[in-house]
């Protein structure tokens, strides 16, 4: 997960940048839809990025992501909203 954080952070700077900079408005906006797809499983967002959600998924398997843990209101799936890629 550090690289995908790593590349979230640089990514982040740039997105400040653009945004105080107040000339490259399409750019923010393109860097700010790469950084949304980031945060959705990688088959959510189709853009071949790397996703914070299958990482902290990666190799839990379903009954672990249905489960609420008995100290909390939901489960992973519904945290994540990972329901229509868990149905495929």
């Amino acid at each position: 997960m550090n690289g995908i954080r790593k590349a979230w952070n640089k990514q982040q700077a740039k997105f400040r940048e653009l945004l105080l900079s107040f000339q490259r408005p399409q750019e923010a906006l393109e860097l700010f839809m790469t950084q949304h797809a980031m945060v959705h499983s990688a088959a959510v967002a189709q853009q071949g990025l790397p996703s914070f959600e299958d990482e902290v998924l990666d190799g839990m398997g379903q009954e672990q992501i249905r489960r609420i843990p008995s100290s909390e209101e939901n489960s992973m799936a519904w945290l994540l909203g990972t329901w229509p890629v868990l149905k495929m």
